[in-house]
């Protein structure tokens, strides 16, 4: 009997405390967004992005990547990720060909949405994290 009076309040005091679980750990790194993100259409197809890497922490490796996610928003306000990549090497441009309309609506208008964020990996490595940080993304839309 005492040990399961022991055992209750000793998970009384454990969940008494007021530690938060989302706290952020001291010294996390945050990456800055890519900043002047443009689109510029070449053709009806073809879109070139152009954007400048800021300047970064030293805790993170250089050369950065670059994740590129595209996102073709529906009619009924749904979307789907036709493509996304990641670019090595810290680019600062990418040229994205428009996949063909679909044949049972040829007439179809698409709209897309291209987000573009700094993918970086830490400079000191801890066994229990991962040392993948991303920066928050910027986007840019087009209609076709």
């Amino acid at each position: 009997m005492k040990a399961f009076i022991f055992a209750g309040c000793f998970f009384l005091l454990v969940a008494c405390n007021k530690r938060e679980i989302t706290d952020r750990k001291e010294g996390s790194i945050s990456l800055p967004p890519v900043e002047n993100l443009t689109l510029q259409k070449l053709t009806d197809s073809t879109m070139k992005l152009t954007w400048n890497i800021p300047a970064l922490p030293e805790s993170i490796e250089q050369p950065v990547s670059v994740f590129i996610l595209v996102k073709e928003i529906q009619p009924s306000l749904a979307s789907f990720s036709p493509f996304s990549t990641t670019l090595d090497n810290a680019p600062t441009t990418f040229t994205y060909e428009v996949p063909d309309k679909p044949l049972e609506d040829p007439d179809a208008k698409r709209k897309y949405h291209i987000t573009v964020k700094i993918k970086g990996t830490t400079v000191r490595k801890d066994p229990n994290y991962s040392g993948e940080v991303y920066s928050p993304g910027q986007t840019v839309a087009f209609d076709e």
